[in-house]
Parts: structure tokens; C-alpha cells; sequence
């Protein structure tokens, strides 16, 4: 009498383990534009689309998504200038800082633009103003990079995840956009 009593109890708990694997496995389902991204940029696009299949959804998420995390970078980028290694001289210190602040207005300039953009069913290059969104960030990185400045440590390392943030959302933009037929300019299907 025992024993069943064992396998009553038992049973229902091997039950609620398989499900809590099978929504793990469902949650973990990678969404088809991250796929083939490039490995520093998985993590957020995955993160951002959890699975997401339509590609009107996952434009507006992974641009949404990007615009927050580049503003909460952003007031460690104005900074950036005064974080910089001693070893760099004053005026090259100004420059740097100038090329964030800019850079990171210029990538949020651009990123409200695609979201426009998709919002008024504009789809044709899209991705290339999500693409400019990224230039702005990288141009900080290219100056921090200049410098060999290690971005690996903060502030410089919120500078990398926002620069992957943008990279992430470019990549899967453009694949949502070409799954649709979106990404060809009209000059391009006349020829």
C-alpha cells in the first residue's frame, strides 16, 4: 500500500519538472532573426525578442528595446571624457567626449527615426537608418579604440554593450525586414 502512495506523490512532482523543462525549452526557442547574428550580438536580440517570430513585432521591440538601452548609456558616455586614461592628452580627452555625446544623440536620433518609420508603414531602408544608428555609437568607439582604452571596464564597457545593443538591432531588423520582402528599394525590384 505504500508503494502507491510513493508513486501518487511522485508522480505529479515528475509531472510539474517536465513542464517547468518544457516552458525553459519554449522560453529559450531563438527568435529567427537573431539567428545567424553575430555572437556578441545573440544575448540582447535574444533577450529583446524571447522567440518572437512575426517580424512587424520584432522591429518595434528591438528598436524600442536598443532606444532604452543606448539612453541608459548615454549619461555614462557624456562622462566618458573625464574617465579617460591620464596618459591621453587634454584636447584629444575633449574630442573623445565630444564624439560620444554626439555619436550617442546622432544613434538616438536615428533610432526614433526607423521606429517612425515603421510606425507610418515606411519600410524600404529602414534598416539602413537603423544602420547610421549604429555609425553614431561606433564613432565613440572608434575613438575610445584609438586610444586602446580598455572596454572591458566601466564606464567603456557600458560604451561596448551599447555599440553590441545597436549591432543586435541592425541585424535583426534587417533579417524581419527581408523574412517580409522589405528590404529592397523600388529602384532595386525595377532592374
Amino acid at each position: 500500500m505504500m508503494g502507491s502512495r510513493n508513486h501518487i506523490i511522485i508522480l505529479p512532482l515528475c509531472l510539474a519538472l517536465i513542464g517547468v523543462y518544457a516552458s525553459e525549452a519554449a522560453a529559450e526557442k531563438l527568435s529567427p532573426f537573431c539567428e545567424g547574428l553575430p555572437a556578441d550580438n545573440v544575448p540582447f536580440c535574444s533577450q529583446v525578442l524571447k522567440g518572437e517570430s512575426k517580424w512587424e513585432e520584432a522591429v518595434v521591440k528591438m528598436i524600442l528595446a536598443t532606444m532604452a538601452k543606448v539612453k541608459a548609456q548615454q549619461s555614462k558616455a557624456e562622462t566618458i571624457g573625464e574617465k579617460l586614461p591620464p596618459t591621453i592628452p587634454k584636447s584629444d580627452r575633449a574630442d573623445v567626449a565630444e564624439k560620444c555625446k554626439s555619436g550617442y544623440n546622432y544613434a538616438l536620433d536615428n533610432l526614433k527615426h526607423s521606429l517612425k518609420r515603421i510606425r507610418r508603414g515606411v519600410y524600404v531602408r529602414t534598416d539602413s537608418v537603423v544602420y547610421t544608428a549604429w555609425a553614431g555609437i561606433y564613432e565613440c568607439s572608434g575613438a575610445l579604440k584609438h586610444f586602446n582604452v580598455d572596454m572591458n571596464v566601466e564606464p567603456f564597457k557600458a560604451q561596448d554593450e551599447a555599440e553590441k545593443a545597436v549591432g543586435s538591432c541592425h541585424g535583426a531588423v534587417s533579417k524581419a525586414l527581408d523574412s517580409a520582402g522589405l528590404t529592397e528599394s523600388p529602384q532595386d525590384e525595377a532592374d
